[in-house]
């Protein structure tokens, strides 16, 4: 299984992501945690990860999940694991990207498609955060009750995929990120629950190569 998270964008490492990828250069950049924002703010922010894969060398195109909602649950399976040679999953709400993977069916052939075929998964944020088993704490920032258009409401899904062992906490003590003061409670809630987890701090990036886990930092983080 090879992994590349970052805690937002691309990170201070992508010589490690284009070492960790296969030849296929195209990669499909599921979006959905931005469901929930308005068409032209989601629309500009996948513009800015296709413009900013591009730069590498890469053929990115997007997957839009909820075109799967009604479709076989194998379909996703189909067209990922027979056109690309990995996933871009980028931030957003957290639990709006796991309810679409679950409706989609996606999150049933992550690990399968991972294991089984070379596709490498990278993504930064809420990409980065839902590859944990589970996401309790990460309620405390992201509304696990938002509900865009084309779901249904159901119960928030705090499971998560499970591709990684411990929780990745974006953003931790980041300079000039607004979002960082918001992981505070987040980090004090998992050190109470004492709930295995990683700090990133924005740069920061975790690699998993052959079973390997590898934090990725260019200093000491704060603590």
């Amino acid at each position: 299984m090879r992994m590349y998270l970052s805690s937002e964008g691309l990170g201070d490492y992508t010589d490690e992501l284009m070492s960790l990828w296969p030849d296929n250069g195209r990669i499909g950049v599921i979006a959905n945690a931005t469901d929930g924002e308005p068409p032209e703010i989601r629309e500009e922010h996948v513009t800015r990860q296709l413009v900013e894969l591009a730069t590498l060398g890469l053929t990115p195109e997007e997957i839009d999940l909820r075109r799967y909602f009604e479709s076989p649950s194998n379909e996703i399976e189909r067209r990922i694991g027979q056109n690309y040679g990995g996933l871009w999953v980028p931030g957003g709400n957290v639990f709006v990207l796991r309810q679409a993977m679950g409706r989609s069916s996606l999150d049933r052939y992550a690990r399968p498609l991972l294991e089984g075929t070379g596709l490498v998964y990278a993504g930064y944020s809420a990409g980065s955060c839902q590859t944990a088993p589970d996401l309790h704490g990460l309620e405390l920032v992201d509304d696990a009750n938002e509900v865009p258009p084309e779901y249904h409401r159901v119960a928030a899904i705090f499971e998560g995929s499970g591709l990684l062992d411990k929780l990745i906490v974006p953003h931790f003590r980041s300079p000039n990120n607004g979002i960082s003061p918001l992981m505070e409670p987040v980090v004090a809630d998992l050190r109470k629950r004492r709930a295995p987890h990683i700090l990133l701090r924005d740069g920061d990036v975790v690699t998993v190569r052959d079973g390997k886990q590898q934090i990725l930092r260019q200093s000491p983080l704060p603590v």
